[in-house]
């Protein structure tokens, strides 16, 4: 079994400005959906959902990196690919 704790970390818009922390977590997928939007999950706090979503790459979203230990970061998708190797991705 696979388990993985959430903390509703909200979101960065492309905008810069901070939206929905404390009510939602947002985490990138290693999935592109097209040249400008990639998708993402998405866990609210009133439910047990989970969410697949596609958004423009320049918002922020947290990653799970699934070596030895999970971090928390508000990136946009265009960093992650210059940080992180796809395969490690959701």
């Amino acid at each position: 079994m696979v388990t993985f704790t959430a903390l509703p970390g909200g979101y960065r818009n492309n905008n810069g400005k901070f939206n929905n922390i404390g009510i939602n977590g947002n985490w990138w997928s290693s999935t592109e959906n097209n040249t400008n939007n990639a998708w993402n999950r998405n866990l609210n706090y009133n439910n047990s959902n989970v969410n697949r979503n596609n958004n423009n790459k320049e918002n922020g979203f947290s990653v799970r990196y699934t070596g030895l230990r999970l971090i928390y970061l508000t990136i946009d998708y265009l960093s992650i690919c210059r940080i992180f190797p796809s395969n490690l991705l959701l």
